[in-house]
């Protein structure tokens, strides 16, 4: 039967809290009052209110394999489950979630060069074919390429799909105060 592979990852944004908060701005003016012969300057800043939308955003993700078509009963090899706090200043979870997503990788060419009573690899080239050509020039080399490819685009898949959505996810990061900017950790993934 085929095996594979499979890394699968969501998130899952949960609305925390909303808090009210003064942002001062750049702008102040002065002010001078005069009462019984003395000048009494104050300095006035602006500020304004603005209403912050705090999130905790879960990021769960898991590796497992399966084998044939059944999925449901994949076996997981690994999993973790991490979560941060975003705040932002609209109202709107749907950019800090990420759908559902599975990258599959095919385990069955690789299994089979393996020798299950040693665990050692049994990969060789049939030199008795004659469509080998030389020690890269044959079928049995291209088939590894192949896979290696494969395993190679795998990587990548999850690498981009997921750095990706958690650079999204991070981007949202955006507090009021300028103290809270230090950005979340979704990164330290």
């Amino acid at each position: 039967k085929p095996l594979t592979l499979r890394f699968d990852v969501s998130t899952t944004p949960t609305f925390v809290k909303e808090v009210r908060v003064k942002v001062p701005m750049e702008y102040s003016y002065e002010q001078t009052e005069e009462t019984a012969g003395s000048k009494v300057t104050k300095v006035l800043k602006a500020v304004r209110r603005v209403t912050k939308f705090h999130y905790d955003v879960e990021l769960e993700w898991s590796l497992s394999i399966y084998s044939g078509t059944s999925v449901d009963e994949r076996t997981v090899l690994v999993s973790n489950k991490s979560s941060s706090v975003i705040v932002k200043q609209a109202k709107e979870s749907s950019r800090l979630r990420i759908s559902p997503r599975s990258y599959e990788l095919p385990l069955t060419w690789l299994l089979k060069q393996v020798n299950l009573d040693d665990m050692a690899s049994q990969f060789k080239v049939d030199t008795s074919r004659e469509s080998t050509k030389t020690p890269r020039r044959n079928d049995d080399v291209d088939e590894a390429i192949v896979f290696s490819g494969r395993l190679s685009s795998w990587i990548g898949q999850i690498h981009t799909g997921l750095y990706g959505s958690l650079a999204q996810i991070e981007g949202q990061h955006d507090p009021a105060l300028e103290k809270d900017r230090r950005g979340s950790n979704m990164s330290d993934v």
